[in-house]
């Protein structure tokens, strides 16, 4: 097309990180391959959502982000006669707390709105799995990831571990406290930069608490030495994007975490790339690869490379705009 292809991204959270990192930080590089998207936030309740999907005619695609909407809407959804995208990045049919079991009315609401869209974008290969039975069309795009500038050098002592997140996933550090408290006793020059939502203590390991901004944020990525991602073995889990590794490698630090889900895949610990992180299973695991990182410094800065080529060449926000457009563009032509 040669005028701009309207896109309308349609969202129920425009606060929440998925938005930003799924649909806000493209907007800009979709605009430079003739793609221009604007947002439009879902409204809450059945008679404002059916109003609301009415006045999506005008767009050329509808690029929809995760909500599962109503099946009494669905027909309604269709009826605007526009193709649909539909961008996931979680396993929809689970229920985030807990996570073990299908919802049976997730499942439902899922594979109703799917088979009303041209394509889906998933943020891995096993959640795309989850789609493929509902529709033809469907495309891995990961996580992009801004790439910092060359990280500076880091400093040699103390070594510091890093956790940094959200008040739902700070509870994941439990699994690993015994793993922790271990290295405090035998590394006690070790420190644990525990940027969160609040404080915690882990026996001997000596723990220096940030609240969680991101100022500090950046800063910890930029300091610290060695990234932790434990995570609890769910469905849910399995098919989480791990957005918190991706940002350790592309500030060149390698990592160790749970041996769960896309955590495995993103390891590279088969791959001719090379190793960028590390997945343990239980304490033992745990405590035996953080105290082989935390003693060799070479293996540290050789894994941080491979992270971060490895973001350069997968996760570039260049790349996955390049095609997001073309797949746009190929629902209208």
């Amino acid at each position: 097309m040669k005028s701009p292809l309207r896109v309308i991204a349609v969202t129920r959270k425009p606060d929440s990180a998925s938005f930003e990192h799924r649909v806000q930080d493209y907007i800009q590089p979709l605009s430079q391959r003739g793609v221009q998207m604007s947002v439009r936030p879902l409204p809450a309740g059945f008679f404002a959502q059916r109003n609301f999907l009415k006045s999506l005619s005008d767009a050329h695609v509808i690029f929809w982000h995760r909500h599962l909407l109503h099946p009494m809407l669905h027909g309604t959804l269709r009826g605007i006669g526009r193709p649909i995208v539909f961008d996931f990045d979680d396993p929809l049919v689970y229920s985030s707390s807990g996570g073990y079991r299908p919802s049976a009315t997730r499942r439902r609401r899922f594979a109703g709105l799917l088979k009303q869209c041209a394509a889906a974008t998933a943020g891995s290969d096993s959640l795309a799995e989850f789609a493929r039975p509902h529709v033809e069309n469907i495309q891995v795009v990961p996580m992009a990831v801004p790439m910092p500038q060359q990280p500076e050098p880091r400093r040699a002592e103390p070594i510091e571990l890093l956790w940094l997140g959200g008040a739902t996933t700070q509870p994941y550090l439990q699994a690993i406290a015994e793993a922790l408290g271990q290295v405090g006793q035998v590394r006690p020059q070790v420190v644990l930069r525990l940027v969160a939502h609040r404080p915690m203590n882990f026996g001997a390991l000596t723990v220096d608490y940030r609240k969680w901004s991101p100022q500090q944020q950046e800063q910890a990525l930029q300091e610290c030495h060695i990234g932790l991602c434990p995570m609890p073995d769910t469905p849910w889990t399995r098919g989480k994007c791990p957005y918190k590794v991706l940002q350790y490698m592309a500030y060149g630090m390698p990592w160790v975490g749970s041996a769960v889900g896309e955590n495995v895949n993103t390891a590279g610990a088969s791959d001719a790339a090379g190793v960028r992180g590390i997945c343990a299973q239980n304490s033992e695991q745990w405590t035996a690869a953080l105290i082989d990182l935390i003693d060799d410094a070479d293996r540290r800065q050789q894994m941080g490379q491979h992270g971060r080529q490895y973001i350069q060449q997968t996760h570039s926000l260049d790349h996955l705009s390049d095609q997001l457009a073309k797949l746009f563009n190929s629902l209208v032509t």
